[in-house]
């Protein structure tokens, strides 16, 4: 089950945009980090995602930080890359986001998709 935490500056990146951005990803991540490894396959309801704020003593920040933790599948590390490339591309497109979001390396905001070995099991 990846888990996605969402950063964002709440000056720049309003509360409505974050209400639209949640079943958004679940959408984007479950579609592009599913694979046929055992264990790989996802949908919307298998992606977790939280939000929070910059805080007073956070340096360096991006105005929008997302970070996806999944587990290390042989398929997906293949071509994490692309993954993560088409993640990016398919947040702009038809986005709840302000465009001060995307602006590439220049703007700072970004998607980093982290990969470990990892078990999961239900309580």
């Amino acid at each position: 089950m990846p888990l996605v935490i969402v950063t964002r500056n709440q000056e720049l990146v309003s509360d409505r945009e974050v209400c639209e951005l949640g079943p958004r990803l679940q959408e984007i991540v479950a579609f592009r980090l599913s694979c046929d490894d055992e264990g790989g396959k996802l949908t919307e309801k298998d992606i977790e995602v939280r939000f929070q704020e910059h805080g007073p003593f956070d340096v360096n920040t991006s105005h929008l930080q997302i970070v996806i933790f999944a587990n290390d599948y042989a398929s997906r590390k293949a071509n994490l890359k692309e993954r993560t490339k088409g993640i990016a591309a398919d947040l702009k497109q038809g986005s709840c986001l302000s465009p001060v979001v995307f602006g590439g390396a220049e703007a700072g905001n970004f998607v980093w998709v982290r990969l470990a070995p990892a078990g999961f099991a239900y309580l």
